[in-house]
């Protein structure tokens, strides 16, 4: 069971400003042709049933999800997200991870 709402990780989702990226997810989801709109999609498209574990890094928790998702190339990417819910006077979703799955 993940740590943190879907449905709150959802809603945060909506608005691209509120989803920052980790140096790698942000290198990583360059790479691979994703813009931030396109990261906000994905987390919105996250299920339950994507769901892989929830990892804790001395006291930094963050759930780990795998998805399959259409790339800009039209074939199908199965990508890890890995996130975490902040608050930093407002919610935002801090992206730890954003990679093909490996």
């Amino acid at each position: 069971m993940p740590f943190y709402s879907l449905e709150t990780i959802h809603d945060v989702a909506q608005d691209k400003d509120r989803i920052f990226l980790s140096r790698l997810a942000q290198r990583d989801s360059s790479n691979l042709g994703y813009n931030i709109k396109d990261i906000a999609k994905c987390i919105r498209e996250l299920k339950d049933s994507n769901f892989i574990n929830t990892q804790n890094y001395n006291g930094i928790i963050m759930d780990a999800y795998r998805i399959n998702t259409k790339s800009i190339t039209g074939y199908f990417d199965e990508l890890y997200i890995k996130l975490k819910l902040t608050s930093d006077n407002k919610v935002i979703i801090s992206v730890g991870s954003f990679h093909l799955s490996r």
